[in-house]
């Protein structure tokens, strides 16, 4: 019996060991592309009540850009990976899965890819 529980505790801890060292990240952050900047709105900006005046009066708006997170490891030796979700979805469909397993990003960052998630911009019609 005694010989049981060493091949099961060795057999736990050898499963233990095996895991990968923790993943570094050299680099992340937010940045937007693109869009288009609407006004300014007619009026005169006060800097001390436009938060309160609902007309916005000299206020522009920074409208229909894309959204990009990125993460570079620190490891980084291999080709960066573009992430662009479909219709309706977010970038945080590629960072995790339902079920709260990693994402693609996760695994491809863990890979040494560094990863780009991109937020669209809203569709225009003409």
């Amino acid at each position: 019996m005694d010989m049981l529980k060493r091949l099961v505790m060795a057999a736990a801890l050898s499963g233990t060991a095996a895991q990968a060292a923790p993943l570094a990240i050299a680099e992340q952050g937010v940045f937007s592309s693109g869009g288009t900047v609407a006004g300014p709105l007619p009026g005169a900006y006060d800097a001390k009540r436009n938060w309160l005046d609902f007309t916005r009066a000299g206020n522009t708006a920074h409208v229909d850009h894309a959204s990009v997170f990125y993460q570079i490891p620190a490891r980084a030796g291999r080709a960066p990976v573009v992430f662009l979700h479909g219709y309706g979805q977010s970038r945080t469909g590629w960072m995790t899965t339902p079920d709260g397993r990693p994402g693609f990003a996760q695994l491809f960052l863990e890979m040494g890819h560094p990863v780009f998630l991109v937020d669209q911009p809203r569709l225009r019609f003409p």
